[in-house]
């Protein structure tokens, strides 16, 4: 699936030494798993290459050539929202909110790795290295072509919703309130032990207080 893409999204070459790499982080590393990787690059290849020259002027075909012979040069993204058309545009403003989503993500990840499962630990990974690859082709995108921006989605939906599932939504504590409240029940303390304030009166007598036993003695000793 990734020589496929890469086909028609020539970016999406540089997600292969990340994925060599996580199959070594993954202690998955063996000769099988290294050689079936090689397999399907070529198994890609060589059916596009019979593509190319039985049917030169199909349509997919030419658009193939065409995204591989501009790839370069490269421009700032900057300088493409300046002549993209409304729809590039939209595309622009989602990817920058995806992209805002997938960095909290990743340093929220980040901060609890250490204290996550091995196998929450490999996902993150996994979605974290998609997400900066991709993040690089977005900014600075083919001047003619196509960029990464698709997995720059996917990957950020993909680490909002395992941090959810892992940890559930985020809680936020109000620190100036408890501090009021804090600062209200010292001052009310300190009242109390004040020997010079006013005790409350009710209806202009000072408050006293019996008790049932002393209420009692009180009666039959009068």
């Amino acid at each position: 699936m990734l020589g496929v893409m890469s086909l028609f999204v020539p970016d999406a070459v540089m997600l292969f030494p990340v994925v060599w790499w996580l199959i070594f982080a993954l202690r998955a590393s063996n000769f099988r798993t290294y050689l079936a990787s090689l397999v399907g690059v070529l198994v890609v290849l060589l059916y596009a290459s019979i593509g190319w020259l039985l049917w030169p002027q199909s349509a997919a075909i030419g658009y193939i050539m065409h995204a591989w012979d501009t790839v370069f040069p490269r421009v700032f993204i900057i300088a493409a929202w300046a002549s993209a058309p409304t729809a590039w545009r939209i595309v622009f403003i989602v990817s920058s909110v995806a992209a805002c989503v997938g960095l909290i993500c990743v340093i929220s990840f980040g901060s609890r790795f250490t204290q996550a499962s091995v196998r929450i630990q490999s996902r993150s990974m996994i979605a974290a290295l998609a997400f900066l690859i991709s993040i690089v082709s977005v900014v600075f995108p083919p001047a003619q072509g196509l960029s990464l921006f698709p997995i720059v989605w996917l990957a950020a939906v993909y680490m909002c919703s395992l941090y959810l599932l892992t940890y559930g939504f985020p809680r936020f504590s109000l620190r100036l309130r408890s501090k009021g409240s804090n600062m209200r029940r010292l001052s009310r303390k300190a009242d109390s032990q004040n020997p010079f304030k006013r005790k409350p009166t009710t209806y202009g007598s000072p408050r006293r207080s019996f008790s049932r036993s002393s209420r009692g003695r009180s009666h039959y000793s009068s």
